[in-house]
């Protein structure tokens, strides 16, 4: 590395055999965008507790932080202080914890908080209350993907990316009872925030990975020791001449023309609070930390992610259902309440 003289913020690299290159001090290789969901979801989507965090923020305009190293020091500092796998809370909270013990000068960014509804149970976390309501219906889902603008932008907006939107949500829910959990993609569920937080003025958001392991019942499975196949429902397809249906107990995948439906015994557990999960293997809850096109679920029954692995790194991807792999995906809402809420 060769100074340039009279400006430090250019710096020129001497390589091999004479080969010379240089750099400009923090530069970002793309501008900083106050929506990382576009253009699937636009800003007007977004609920307001799930738009760009402050820690994004400062992370992006902070000059001189080098982010791989703090990065690492994060992870050496969760687990030295005890932390583990089971324990992981995801790279932006060990980062702002990180930020937190190192950097004086930073405050962390306060969540937007509402007063109480009798439609969600509180939960007293570390610091604040969350107030987390039971899953959301079919019933409820499909009140706003027909009422809302949702239904047609959601084709406009994913059209212009290579993995569009699975378009044939009906094939998932309207063959269950209409007070069971609805099955749809991570930006669905988050499209559904925004526009609950335009009827009641909640500032309601999906529940992050380290709060769905601090409220969820204790884990009723193990997947390692019974293994996966006990699926508690059926694909039902018609052959397109008769009308018939045929059921398959362990699909693999779901026929084009057939649909993915609860089976007739459901397992529900309860958590300290009261409030209930589907405690069964092949459904789980989408949750708010998206990263590169996946986002968490977390599964009831094991206490895994849906798909066996720790919940923070094996991740489902964001524009599917996961029907094709015959499995449901729901979701829940919360907020931070008031202190005197």
């Amino acid at each position: 590395m060769i100074p340039f003289p009279g400006n430090d913020n250019i710096v020129f690299l001497k390589g091999a055999n004479g080969t010379f290159d240089w750099v400009i001090r923090d530069q970002r290789d793309e501008a900083f965008s106050g929506n990382p969901y576009h253009p699937i979801l636009m800003s007007h989507d977004l609920p307001t507790a799930m738009k760009v965090s402050g820690l994004e923020a400062h992370l992006y305009f902070k000059t001189g932080e080098w982010y791989e190293r703090l990065e690492h020091e994060a992870e050496t500092r969760h687990y030295a202080e005890g932390g583990s796998v089971a324990t992981w809370p995801g790279y932006s909270k060990l980062l702002m914890r990180e930020l937190q013990a190192t950097r004086q000068n930073y405050a962390p960014p306060s969540q937007p908080k509402g007063w109480g509804s009798e439609e969600f149970i509180p939960h007293r976390l570390d610091g604040y209350c969350l107030m987390v309501s039971p899953p959301v219906t079919i019933q409820d889902f499909w009140r706003f993907y027909k009422n809302s603008d949702w239904r047609k932008d959601r084709v406009s907006h994913s059209e212009r990316i290579s993995n569009p939107l699975e378009v044939d949500l009906a094939a998932v829910n309207l063959h269950d009872d209409d007070h069971l959990p609805a099955s749809v993609t991570w930006f669905d569920a988050v499209a559904f925030c925004r526009y609950y937080e335009t009827q009641t003025g909640l500032p309601v958001r999906l529940l992050e990975v380290d709060e769905w392991k601090q409220i969820a019942p204790t884990p009723s499975r193990d997947i390692k020791k019974e293994g996966w196949g006990d699926l508690t429902w059926v694909v039902v397809g018609g052959d397109g001449k008769t009308g018939g249906e045929t059921s398959r107990r362990y699909p693999e995948a779901c026929a084009g023309s057939g649909f993915l439906r609860f089976g007739k015994e459901l397992t529900w557990a309860q958590n300290s609070q009261g409030l209930p999960f589907l405690s069964v293997v092949d459904f789980g809850e989408w949750l708010a930390d998206y990263a590169y096109g996946h986002a968490p679920v977390g599964n009831a029954a094991t206490g895994y992610a849906l798909m066996t692995g720790p919940i923070d790194r094996d991740r489902c991807p964001a524009h599917l259902s996961m029907r094709y792999k015959g499995l449901k995906v729901g979701f829940r809402l919360c907020y931070v309440a008031h202190f005197d809420a």
